[in-house]
Protein backbone atom coordinates (compact mmCIF):
# COMPACT_ATOMS: atom_id res chain seq x y z
CA UNK A 1 0.00 0.00 0.00
CA UNK A 2 1.58 3.26 -1.09
CA UNK A 3 -0.03 6.76 0.28
CA UNK A 4 0.62 10.29 -1.15
CA UNK A 5 -0.89 13.76 -0.27
CA UNK A 6 -1.39 16.92 -0.66
CA UNK A 7 -3.21 20.17 0.17
CA UNK A 8 -3.35 23.71 -1.45
CA UNK A 9 -4.46 26.11 0.57
CA UNK A 10 -7.16 28.96 -0.15
CA UNK A 11 -5.82 31.77 2.11
CA UNK A 12 -2.52 31.74 4.26
CA UNK A 13 -4.43 29.34 6.63
CA UNK A 14 -5.39 26.33 5.54
CA UNK A 15 -8.06 24.92 7.37
CA UNK A 16 -7.75 20.96 6.11
CA UNK A 17 -6.32 18.64 8.28
CA UNK A 18 -5.11 14.91 7.17
CA UNK A 19 -3.29 12.55 9.34
CA UNK A 20 -2.95 8.69 8.82
CA UNK A 21 -0.86 5.94 10.54
CA UNK A 22 0.31 2.54 9.77
CA UNK A 23 -0.87 -0.47 12.43
CA UNK A 24 1.10 -2.77 11.34
CA UNK A 25 -0.67 -6.14 10.32
CA UNK A 26 -4.10 -3.85 11.39
CA UNK A 27 -3.30 -1.66 8.04
CA UNK A 28 -3.35 2.11 8.18
CA UNK A 29 -6.03 4.18 9.73
CA UNK A 30 -6.75 7.85 7.83
CA UNK A 31 -8.78 10.63 8.53
CA UNK A 32 -9.52 14.16 6.25
CA UNK A 33 -10.92 16.65 7.85
CA UNK A 34 -12.37 20.15 6.96
CA UNK A 35 -13.15 22.67 9.29
CA UNK A 36 -15.90 24.39 8.75
CA UNK A 37 -16.29 27.85 7.46
CA UNK A 38 -18.67 30.48 8.82
CA UNK A 39 -17.41 29.38 11.80
CA UNK A 40 -14.26 30.29 13.84
CA UNK A 41 -10.85 28.56 14.09
CA UNK A 42 -11.71 26.02 11.24
CA UNK A 43 -8.24 24.89 11.02
CA UNK A 44 -7.88 24.40 14.95
CA UNK A 45 -11.03 21.79 15.08
CA UNK A 46 -10.07 20.02 12.08
CA UNK A 47 -6.73 19.26 13.70
CA UNK A 48 -8.32 18.52 16.88
CA UNK A 49 -10.76 16.26 15.83
CA UNK A 50 -8.21 14.30 13.38
CA UNK A 51 -5.99 13.82 15.65
CA UNK A 52 -8.21 12.89 18.43
CA UNK A 53 -9.91 9.97 16.17
CA UNK A 54 -6.46 8.74 14.60
CA UNK A 55 -5.25 8.39 17.94
CA UNK A 56 -8.10 6.91 19.50
CA UNK A 57 -8.13 4.28 17.01
CA UNK A 58 -4.17 3.34 17.36
CA UNK A 59 -4.46 3.34 21.19
CA UNK A 60 -7.97 1.21 21.39
CA UNK A 61 -7.82 -1.26 17.64
CA UNK A 62 -6.60 -4.60 19.62
CA UNK A 63 -9.31 -3.90 22.24
CA UNK A 64 -12.42 -4.14 19.46
CA UNK A 65 -13.64 -6.92 17.62
CA UNK A 66 -15.48 -4.52 15.40
CA UNK A 67 -14.48 -1.89 13.18
CA UNK A 68 -18.03 -0.14 12.96
CA UNK A 69 -17.69 -0.08 16.64
CA UNK A 70 -14.58 1.43 16.81
CA UNK A 71 -14.95 4.02 13.85
CA UNK A 72 -18.14 5.52 15.72
CA UNK A 73 -16.67 5.34 19.09
CA UNK A 74 -13.75 7.03 17.26
CA UNK A 75 -16.09 9.96 16.10
CA UNK A 76 -17.54 10.36 19.52
CA UNK A 77 -13.92 11.06 20.85
CA UNK A 78 -13.55 13.69 18.25
CA UNK A 79 -16.65 15.52 19.13
CA UNK A 80 -16.06 15.65 22.77
CA UNK A 81 -12.32 16.87 21.77
CA UNK A 82 -13.94 19.74 20.17
CA UNK A 83 -15.68 20.45 23.02
CA UNK A 84 -12.86 19.83 26.04
CA UNK A 85 -10.09 21.47 23.56
CA UNK A 86 -11.47 23.75 21.60
CA UNK A 87 -14.59 25.33 22.46
CA UNK A 88 -13.14 25.04 26.34
CA UNK A 89 -10.37 27.22 25.33
CA UNK A 90 -11.58 29.32 22.35
CA UNK A 91 -14.78 30.34 23.60
CA UNK A 92 -16.84 30.13 20.22
CA UNK A 93 -18.38 27.60 18.12
CA UNK A 94 -16.00 25.71 15.67
CA UNK A 95 -16.61 22.45 13.78
CA UNK A 96 -15.46 20.09 11.31
CA UNK A 97 -16.39 17.87 8.64
CA UNK A 98 -14.41 14.32 8.29
CA UNK A 99 -13.99 11.16 6.69
CA UNK A 100 -12.16 8.56 8.83
CA UNK A 101 -11.15 5.09 7.39
CA UNK A 102 -9.42 1.62 8.37
CA UNK A 103 -7.69 0.05 5.26
CA UNK A 104 -6.79 -3.57 6.08
CA UNK A 105 -6.66 -6.79 4.02
CA UNK A 106 -7.65 -5.62 0.91
CA UNK A 107 -10.91 -3.97 2.85
CA UNK A 108 -11.93 -0.37 3.97
CA UNK A 109 -14.23 0.14 6.34
CA UNK A 110 -14.97 3.86 6.90
CA UNK A 111 -17.09 6.73 8.34
CA UNK A 112 -17.86 10.40 7.77
CA UNK A 113 -19.68 13.71 8.69
CA UNK A 114 -20.39 16.15 6.02
CA UNK A 115 -19.15 16.58 2.72
CA UNK A 116 -15.43 14.92 2.94
CA UNK A 117 -15.80 12.26 0.08
CA UNK A 118 -14.16 8.76 -0.37
CA UNK A 119 -13.75 7.61 -3.30
CA UNK A 120 -12.86 4.15 -4.98
CA UNK A 121 -11.13 3.48 -8.23
CA UNK A 122 -11.37 0.10 -9.72
CA UNK A 123 -10.38 -0.54 -13.50
CA UNK A 124 -10.81 3.12 -14.08
CA UNK A 125 -14.23 3.02 -13.22
CA UNK A 126 -14.40 5.55 -10.41
CA UNK A 127 -17.49 5.55 -7.81
CA UNK A 128 -18.07 7.91 -4.96
CA UNK A 129 -18.21 5.76 -1.50
CA UNK A 130 -19.96 8.36 0.74
CA UNK A 131 -22.95 10.62 0.62
CA UNK A 132 -22.64 13.97 1.23
CA UNK A 133 -24.34 15.27 4.61
CA UNK A 134 -26.02 18.60 2.95
CA UNK A 135 -29.08 20.32 1.97
CA UNK A 136 -29.96 22.55 -0.58
CA UNK A 137 -30.95 25.64 0.37
CA UNK A 138 -31.70 27.17 -2.40
CA UNK A 139 -29.63 27.56 -5.62
CA UNK A 140 -26.66 29.44 -4.71
CA UNK A 141 -26.76 27.66 -0.83
CA UNK A 142 -26.02 24.79 0.68
CA UNK A 143 -26.04 23.27 4.26
CA UNK A 144 -23.89 20.69 6.08
CA UNK A 145 -26.27 18.86 7.95
CA UNK A 146 -23.58 16.71 9.90
CA UNK A 147 -20.61 18.16 11.19
CA UNK A 148 -18.15 17.08 14.38
CA UNK A 149 -19.13 20.54 16.62
CA UNK A 150 -18.19 19.52 20.15
CA UNK A 151 -22.32 19.06 20.41
CA UNK A 152 -23.00 15.48 20.21
CA UNK A 153 -23.93 13.33 17.29
CA UNK A 154 -26.70 11.75 15.73
CA UNK A 155 -27.07 7.72 16.65
CA UNK A 156 -27.17 6.93 13.11
CA UNK A 157 -23.71 7.11 12.46
CA UNK A 158 -23.07 5.40 8.82
CA UNK A 159 -20.11 2.99 8.69
CA UNK A 160 -19.76 1.08 5.54
CA UNK A 161 -17.51 -1.33 4.10
CA UNK A 162 -15.87 -2.50 0.57
CA UNK A 163 -13.98 -4.96 -0.95
CA UNK A 164 -10.38 -3.59 -2.61
CA UNK A 165 -8.83 -5.67 -5.05
CA UNK A 166 -5.18 -5.30 -6.14
CA UNK A 167 -4.25 -2.03 -8.16
CA UNK A 168 -7.72 -0.53 -6.75
CA UNK A 169 -7.24 3.23 -6.43
CA UNK A 170 -8.83 4.87 -2.97
CA UNK A 171 -9.43 8.83 -2.78
CA UNK A 172 -9.83 11.15 -0.01
CA UNK A 173 -10.87 14.77 -1.11
CA UNK A 174 -12.61 17.57 0.47
CA UNK A 175 -14.92 19.78 -1.28
CA UNK A 176 -12.33 22.42 -2.32
CA UNK A 177 -10.74 19.69 -4.45
CA UNK A 178 -13.90 17.45 -5.95
CA UNK A 179 -15.36 20.61 -6.88
CA UNK A 180 -12.54 21.65 -9.02
CA UNK A 181 -10.51 18.59 -9.91
CA UNK A 182 -13.09 15.37 -9.63
CA UNK A 183 -13.74 14.64 -13.11
CA UNK A 184 -9.39 14.19 -13.24
CA UNK A 185 -9.59 11.31 -10.50
CA UNK A 186 -10.70 8.64 -13.12
CA UNK A 187 -7.66 9.42 -15.36
CA UNK A 188 -4.71 11.16 -13.60
CA UNK A 189 -2.77 10.71 -10.46
CA UNK A 190 -2.15 12.62 -7.63
CA UNK A 191 1.04 15.07 -8.73
CA UNK A 192 -0.53 15.20 -12.32
CA UNK A 193 -3.80 17.00 -10.57
CA UNK A 194 -1.78 19.10 -7.93
CA UNK A 195 -0.27 20.27 -11.15
CA UNK A 196 -3.14 21.85 -12.37
CA UNK A 197 -5.12 23.46 -9.10
CA UNK A 198 -3.74 27.17 -9.44
CA UNK A 199 -5.13 29.61 -6.72
CA UNK A 200 -8.25 27.53 -5.82
CA UNK A 201 -11.26 29.27 -4.04
CA UNK A 202 -11.34 26.82 -1.01
CA UNK A 203 -8.51 25.05 0.67
CA UNK A 204 -7.97 22.01 -2.14
CA UNK A 205 -6.63 18.37 -0.24
CA UNK A 206 -6.36 14.92 -1.67
CA UNK A 207 -5.36 11.80 -0.12
CA UNK A 208 -4.48 8.98 -2.65
CA UNK A 209 -3.83 5.53 -1.27
CA UNK A 210 -2.73 2.65 -4.42
CA UNK A 211 -3.59 -0.34 -3.34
Amino acid sequence: MKINSFSIGSTPINEDFFVWRNMGINGYVIVLADGMGGLSHGDVAAQIAGKAAVEYIINNYKDFHSETIILKEALKVADNAIATKGLAKYKCRMGTTIAIAIVSDYQIFYTWQGNVRIYLKNHNTLSVLTTDHILNINYDQKRVTRSIKGTGLREDIPVKKESLSRNDTIFFCTDGLYNIAGSMLSDNNINEIKERIINPEDDASLIQIDI
